[in-house]
This record gives structure tokens, C-alpha cells and sequence, in this order.
């Protein structure tokens, strides 16, 4: 919010922002088939806040998954807001039951009566019966998710080429022919071993994949000093830091993203990481360009030169002094960007090959809509929280830009 604050952002676009990370974070306990808390035979119980599968009462064992806690005689129950799990099936309202139509409840007789009004579908259900609501609120959270990590490994990768770029340009590193030398095969090696250890399967086996790969690389890195006390390997080299960089991007942008990202996606297993990885990796373009531009801008102003003649390092020059002042237009990228990756997300679980098929994403439910033209509700609500979504971030990323 203080970010928020620097940049002028209007108090209206704060509270949607807000109540969209709100809601994205707390989506698992507004929708949810289990109560917040529940007193039963003299205990208290909070299955919503419980990590348990189970809990053994005196003369009974109370399963937190397979308990159909609506039909449970406790002395004292509270239900989420949306008392229904994303995906959970209620058979008795399956088969498209639109938001105004009548809804029935299976009693604890074993007998249709019709829906009370807190045990609701108030945005209908899809064919098999779940809850569209509670569906909106989950996609929220995913959508988010993705979106957010995305960017956040393209902001890592495009500040880290775009400081070294503009920063310090074609001429400023120079290197050991011996560090070179056993950094060359050190790249190939360090990536053979982390991808021995890492699957990419979870967001663990990643950062895993990372650790090693940066230990085995150092441990190379440490080898060619050591060969670089050698006399023919000792001069240096000079580091075209800012044309390796460029070219680099260019060949990034210059590689069809769409139809790169669809077909990784298409031939490898569904999953959130690879999806996240996919358009994190190839996402970083613009944001490495814009942070390149206002370097170079920068660090021929009087501030700077000013700092490099008290003597400061290239580190506290370009991080605590130039960064804050080039950050701007990376900001606006980066706001674009999250919006880009989270459409770019609902499009591929739309085509079946985004996320993994039991996860409840705005996509996927768009994707089931198709199925019968007339459940309207399967369209309008889920497709409209997408475009709310991606048009607050956009106008978010406007309003920076203007200021």
C-alpha cells in the first residue's frame, strides 16, 4: 500500500486491489463445505482452520473430509459465507440449475425439501452439480497466484539483465580467462546435476533445482580462480555484458511465445509450476528493456557521478540510488504483465492444458460453459471476474504510467 501511495494511486483503485488480494488469499475459507466451527457432544471443533483428516471423539471418529456437516446434528454450527468446496458435486442440483431456478436439499429423512436459503447456489451450478460461486471465488485465488509468481520471475530476470545491461554496459567487466574457461562447461555441468534432483513438480523441487544449480556453478567458478594463477590464463578478458544481453532478448522476443507456451504445454503433464515457469521464463523481455534504458539514463547524472566520487560501490550505486529511480517503468510492465499472464493462464485451462483438470480455475469453467450454450451463468459470472481482473490491473498500470 505505501507503493501504492508513492505512485498516486486513487483510494478506489487501493480498496479493489485490495479486496481482490482479500479474497484471493482467503478463498479457501469463504468457500467451503466445512463450518467454521462446530460444538458436537460437548466439543469444539474448527474444520475449516484444521490441517487434521480426522478426530477421535469419545464414541466416534468425525472424518473432516467425508462428513456431511450439513447434515450433522450439532448443538451449534457456523457455515463459510459460500458453504459449498469448489468442484464438490451436489447431485440433487446437478445438471446446469441456473442462479433463479428452485434448488432442492436432501434432509436428514432422506427427503427433497426445497434449498434453505444459507445452503444456496446463488450463481447456479455447472452439470455436475458444483457450486459456480464457489468456483468464481477459487479462480480468483489461482488466477492470482499465477500471475503474481509469474511476474515475479520475470521482475528477477528482467531487473537482473537490465541493471548488468545498462549498468555497466560493453566495456566495464572484465574477467579471468581461467574463470571464463571453467565457467563455459561449469553452465552445462550445474544444469545436468539440479535437473537430476529436481522433477519441477512442485515449487520446492524448484528452488531445489536453483540451490544446485548455483552451488555447482560457484564450486566452478572457484576452480577457474584457482587456474587463473596460472600465466596464460591469469590476463583478463573484456565482458560485452550489454550487446550478450541484448541479443539475448532479442532472441526471446524474436520466438513465438503463444505457440512456444502451448505446445511445452500441450506435450508435458499439466501443472501449475510448469505453466508458471512457461510464461515466468519468457516474460522477462520487457521488463529487462525499460530497466536497461532508465539505467543508462540515470548513471549519467549528476547524483551519480556525484556517489562515484565519495567512493561507493557499484552495488549501493545501481541498487540504493539508480533502482528506485528507474523502477517506474518497469512498475507499468510488470502490472501489464500480471494481467497478460493470468489471461494467458484462463486461455490454456479453457484448451484443457493449463492447470491440472481437478483444479477450478475461470478457464476451465469457461471451458465447461461451452458444453451447453444455455447455462449462461457458466460464462457471465466467471468470464466477467476475469475482465474485472485484468481491467483493474490494467487501469492500475495506467494510472503509474500517467503520473
Amino acid at each position: 500500500m505505501m507503493l501504492l501511495k508513492h505512485f498516486n494511486i486513487t483510494g478506489k483503485l487501493k480498496f479493489f486491489l485490495f479486496l481482490l488480494l482479500l479474497i484471493s488469499l482467503s478463498a479457501s475459507f469463504i468457500a467451503t463445505e466445512k463450518p467454521w466451527y462446530v460444538k458436537y457432544k460437548n466439543n469444539y471443533l474448527f474444520p475449516a482452520f484444521s490441517f487434521k483428516k480426522q478426530i477421535a471423539l469419545h464414541d466416534e471418529i468425525i472424518s473432516y473430509q467425508e462428513t456431511d456437516w450439513k447434515l450433522l446434528k450439532a448443538e451449534k454450527i457456523i457455515f463459510a459465507p459460500v458453504p459449498w468446496s469448489p468442484g464438490k458435486s451436489d447431485f440433487d442440483n446437478a445438471g446446469y440449475v441456473s442462479p433463479t431456478s428452485q434448488q432442492f436439499f436432501r434432509n436428514n429423512e432422506n427427503k427433497l425439501i426445497e434449498m434453505p436459503l444459507r445452503f444456496r447456489h446463488w450463481l447456479g451450478t455447472d452439470k455436475r452439480g458444483a457450486d459456480v460461486l464457489s468456483g468464481v471465488l477459487n479462480g480468483a485465488s489461482v488466477s492470482l497466484f499465477i500471475g503474481i509468481v509469474c511476474m515475479l520471475i520475470a521482475t528477477i530476470i528482467g531487473l537482473l539483465f537490465g541493471v548488468l545491461s545498462g549498468y555497466y554496459g560493453n566495456y566495464s567487466i572484465r574477467v579471468r580467462k581461467g574463470v571464463i574457461l571453467s565457467l563455459i562447461p561449469g553452465i552445462f555441468i550445474a544444469f545436468f546435476y539440479a535437473k537430476m534432483i529436481a522433477d519441477f513438480n512442485s515449487i520446492l523441487s524448484f528452488f531445489s533445482f536453483l540451490a544446485v544449480f548455483i552451488i555447482v556453478l560457484c564450486l566452478f567458478y572457484f576452480f577457474g580462480l584457482r587456474f587463473s594463477q596460472l600465466r596464460f590464463l591469469a590476463s583478463k578478458m573484456v565482458i560485452p555484458v550489454d550487446s550478450i544481453i541484448s541479443r539475448l532478448i532479442e532472441w526471446v522476443v524474436s520466438l513465438p511465445r503463444l505457440i512456444l507456451v502451448l505446445t511445452i504445454a500441450a506435450i508435458s503433464q499439466p501443472s501449475i509450476i510448469n505453466l508458471v515457469l512457461l510464461i515466468g521464463l519468457t516474460g522477462w523481455t520487457e521488463i529487462a528493456r525499460l530497466t536497461r534504458a532508465e539505467f543508462i539514463k540515470n548513471k549519467q547524472l549528476d547524483y551519480v557521478q556525484a556517489a562515484r566520487s565519495l567512493g561507493y560501490s557499484d552495488y549501493r550505486i545501481a541498487i540504493k540510488h539508480i533502482l528506485p529511480n528507474a523502477i517506474t517503468p518497469s512498475l507499468v510492465a510488470i502490472l501489464f504483465g500480471i494481467s497478460s499472464a493470468i489471461l494467458a493462464e484462463a486461455g490454456l485451462s479453457f484448451l484443457g492444458i493449463g492447470v491440472p483438470q481437478d483444479k477450478v480455475t475461470w478457464g476451465s469453467m469457461l471451458a465447461a460453459g461451452k458444453e451447453n450454450f444455455q447455462a449462461w451463468w457458466l460464462v457471465i459470472f466467471p468470464g466477467l471476474a476475469l475482465f474485472l481482473t485484468v481491467l483493474l490491473f490494467n487501469a492500475t498500470a495506467e494510472r503509474i504510467r500517467n503520473n
